[in-house]
This record gives C-alpha cells, sequence and structure tokens, in this order.
C-alpha cells in the first residue's frame, strides 16, 4: 500500500516535471525564434558549385535578407541545402537540413575547460605550459564552434520557380 502510494506521488512529480519542462521549452523556442540568425551552406558538386545549386543558394540567401535573418558570422542556426536536376528539367530534388549550433554560453565552457584537451590525462594536462592557455583556449572554441544539433530535415521535389516560396516555408518558423 505504502509502495502504490509512493509509486502514483513518483508519476504524478514525473507528470508535474515534464509538464513544466516542456512548457519552459516551448517558451525558449518562441523567445529563440525572435533572435534567430540564420547561415545557408550548399553542399557542392565534384568541381564547384554547379548553376543550379547556385540558383538555389543564392534565393534562400535572397529570402533570408528580405526576412532580416541572414548572417554568414553570428547565427544560431545553419541551413544545410543539396540540390539535383530531376529528369524533368522544371523540377528539383532539394533537401534542407537544419542545424542549431551549440549557443555562446556552451562553448565558453567548453573553452574555459580546454575541452580539445581532454583526452589528456589529469597529470600531462597539470604539466601543460600556462603559457600555451590561450592557445588551448582558443583551439577548443573553434572545436566547439563545429557541433551541430539538426533540427529537422526536409527532403522535396519541387518546381524550379518554387525555390522562394519553399525556402520561405522553411524560414517562416524562425520569424
Amino acid at each position: 500500500m505504502l509502495s502504490q502510494k509512493i509509486s502514483q506521488a513518483f508519476l504524478w512529480v514525473l507528470f508535474f516535471s515534464f509538464f513544466v519542462l516542456q512548457s519552459n521549452l516551448q517558451s525558449q523556442e518562441k523567445q529563440n525564434k525572435m533572435l534567430s540568425k540564420i547561415n545557408v551552406t550548399m553542399i557542392a558538386s565534384k568541381g564547384g558549385y554547379s548553376d543550379l545549386e547556385l540558383t538555389v543558394l543564392n534565393r534562400f540567401k535572397k529570402v533570408l535578407e528580405r526576412n532580416g535573418l541572414f548572417s554568414e558570422r553570428d547565427y544560431n542556426i545553419e541551413l544545410l541545402l543539396k540540390a539535383k536536376k530531376t529528369k524533368d528539367d522544371n523540377k528539383i530534388i532539394l533537401y534542407v537540413l537544419e542545424m542549431q549550433v551549440l549557443p555562446k554560453e556552451a562553448v565558453e565552457i567548453g573553452k574555459k575547460a580546454e575541452i580539445f584537451y581532454s583526452m589528456l590525462g589529469d597529470n600531462k594536462k597539470a604539466d601543460l605550459p600556462a603559457e600555451g592557455k590561450f592557445i588551448r583556449e582558443y583551439v577548443s572554441s573553434e572545436y566547439m564552434k563545429q557541433f551541430r544539433m539538426i533540427r529537422n530535415d526536409n527532403l522535396e521535389i519541387i518546381d524550379m520557380d518554387e525555390i522562394e516560396s519553399f525556402s520561405q516555408k522553411i524560414i517562416d518558423k524562425y520569424l
């Protein structure tokens, strides 16, 4: 009987915690939408960008700029694009991977912890010269900035003249 009450209490605490966490995440997501800056990257074909890839990349940039979201430096969302023509000349296959970069606070923590050097044992880390701390922090910071978290992905077959409307649909989530 007592164990059943404890189980029920545990379930209520778990449910309440989930509810609070979910509402907090939704609140943060709404805040992030207002603050999002987006960069866009195209996966190039062999030998560089094709005309199609440049067209898609430029149209995505145009829509981002029109909405005031484009940034090449201080962005928190990165769109990774891949475009291919289909047998029908007017249709393309467009893949969009939406990724979130690590927050600046996480990068700063990794930098201060010299995370790039975390494979070294504590004894070896203690023996590293203090003069190199700046370099170790810089390398760790740059290492951390490379990480991404996948938020969403889209694979669509669209008409060439739908590229801007498709990109606007993707970008609307961040407005």
